[in-house]
């Protein structure tokens, strides 16, 4: 990714994030550790994967901080 001003981080948000790939790594991961119980933690946008992990059913535990429970429309990751 080419380098982008503070402002076009803003602008462009996390749209550029595939979810699905990032959701499946951190299962995989998880899986690679070969510890039980399993947990995730996430800062920021971090955080609002984690809460989406939480969904997966793979993690004993989940710690949000900062997580945003609604992204702003142009943060807002695609669905496709």
């Amino acid at each position: 990714m080419e380098h982008l001003t503070f402002q076009q981080r803003l602008d462009e948000g996390i749209g550029w994030l595939d979810e699905a790939s990032v959701l499946t790594d951190v299962v995989e991961t998880a899986g690679l550790l070969g510890a039980e119980p399993t947990a995730i933690l996430g800062v920021c946008i971090g955080g609002s994967l984690a809460l989406r992990a939480a969904t997966t059913g793979r993690f004993e535990r989940i710690v949000s901080l900062y997580g945003m429970v609604h992204l702003p429309p142009q943060w807002a990751a695609s669905k496709g």
